[in-house]
């Protein structure tokens, strides 16, 4: 999937953030299925985005934190996909 920037964007703080957004927006509020769905049509920089996006995005407070964190351990088992693509952010 590609998201469409405009030249200026490419200097942008928000880079990262422009370049995963309409795939996040497009699945906000869905299914688990409709999430898993396009984030399997993502190639490995695009994943790595989408789930730091959507970890970072729901955890604006510590109880917040702790909450995702769990929920992401325990009902949608994608802790490893966030470990995975946070060492791939940062390599």
């Amino acid at each position: 999937m590609k998201a469409k920037l405009r030249p200026e964007d490419v200097h942008s703080k928000q880079l990262s953030w422009l370049c995963i957004k309409p795939m996040l927006v497009s699945v906000r509020g869905r299914d688990m299925a409709a999430k898993t769905e396009i984030y399997r049509k993502l190639h490995e920089g695009q994943q790595a985005l989408f789930l730091f996006y959507s970890y970072h995005n729901h955890t604006k407070s510590l109880a917040e934190f702790y909450w995702f964190s769990a929920y992401n351990i325990i009902e949608i088992k994608s802790w490893h996909g966030i470990k995975r693509d946070a060492l791939f952010l940062y390599r």
